[in-house]
């Protein structure tokens, strides 16, 4: 009986994820930080933590988010402030072996992640994007800097598929919204 619990969780859990991800355009740029967000540590403080066990720090369920999004045809990139470049690039190709990322920014910037997104969009015009990072503080200045633009998802506990209830909720809402004005 456990098992079966567990199990209807799960799935209930990855509902949560596809219900939003069926509800926005498809292709769609994605953006991804990594300490915290992609993996439950921080490369640089977090130092006892090697290749060969890198796969301990990360849900399975953020590869099969990734995959899924990947054979919808989204976009998926790295933005991440870490200052340990290729250990993070190997960390991820442990990961995600699967996972063609279309564009990994990876270095340290003092508080921000403007620079990260622009070299993104580097030679096109800037679009939606849906970004996930563990800190808030990023995540206001982006949807600051690109108004309408930025649509932002904070992951205090990592990227997990409870990540897209809030904006299911939202969706809901306008969706309820719209149809009262009909």
């Amino acid at each position: 009986i456990y098992f079966r619990i567990v199990i209807q969780m799960n799935r209930f859990r990855a509902n949560l994820f596809r219900r939003w991800i069926n509800q926005i355009p498809v292709p769609s740029v994605f953006i991804f930080d990594l300490d915290l967000t992609m993996w439950d540590f921080t490369v640089e403080t977090d130092t006892h933590i090697q290749e060969r066990n890198i796969i301990d720090y990360s849900p399975k369920e953020r590869h099969y988010m990734l995959t899924h999004l990947q054979e919808l045809g989204h976009e998926l990139n790295i933005g991440s402030r870490s200052s340990e470049p290729e250990i993070c690039k190997k960390y991820l190709k442990n990961l995600f072996p699967n996972i063609v990322f279309n564009n990994m920014q990876i270095y340290p910037t003092p508080e921000f992640k403007r620079k990260h997104v622009d070299a993104i969009f580097t030679g096109r015009k800037v679009t939606d994007f849906y970004f996930f990072d563990d800190e808030l503080h990023i995540l206001k200045d982006l949807e600051i800097a690109y108004p309408e633009k930025a649509h932002i998802f904070h992951t205090p506990k990592g990227l997990l598929y409870e990540t897209f209830q809030q904006k299911n909720k939202k969706i809901e809402q306008k969706i309820i919204g719209n149809d009262n004005i009909m």
